[in-house]
């Protein structure tokens, strides 16, 4: 997973960052002996979605991958 962050001049005197959440189009399953990079990056979502440590309450919801976080332009 990644997370592009995004600055923007809305030029009415706010400012937006936008955070989008991008995947991996691994695929979902693999062998646990693949040295291919799908195959690889299959492993990877897989670990990670079976985090043990994970805070179920805190991970939030689909809402909260895609945001637009509206700010006072600090220069207006």
């Amino acid at each position: 997973m990644a997370r592009i962050i995004e600055l923007a001049d809305n030029h009415d005197g706010t400012v937006s960052i936008f955070t989008t959440l991008i995947e991996s189009d691994a695929p979902y399953q693999a062998d646990y002996d693949t040295t291919d990079l799908n195959g690889l990056a299959s492993l990877y979502r897989e670990f990670g979605a079976n985090d043990i440590h994970a805070t179920v309450s805190r991970m939030g919801t689909s809402v909260d991958h895609n945001t637009e976080l509206l700010l006072a332009h600090p220069w207006a």
